[in-house]
């Protein structure tokens, strides 16, 4: 890395620490960002598992159609 590039992505870390860490909104702006990871944690995981159950499907069909 050049001394351009480390510069700037530490001053882009400082950036977002300041802005997380903010005396007046940061602990709102903590807890809205807490709150949308989380969502689109369930989301995922509701996505995995709506593909599984999918593949599971179609694995027991092509297996139902191979036995028969």
């Amino acid at each position: 890395m050049g001394k351009r590039t480390r510069f700037l992505t530490g001053a882009l870390m400082g950036a977002g620490v300041q802005y997380l860490y903010d005396p007046q909104a940061g602990r709102t702006r903590r807890a809205r960002l807490s709150q949308q990871t989380a969502a689109k944690l369930r989301k995922a995981g509701r996505f995995l598992s709506r593909k599984a159950r999918y593949q599971r499907g179609r694995l027991r069909g092509r297996l139902h159609d191979a036995t028969t």
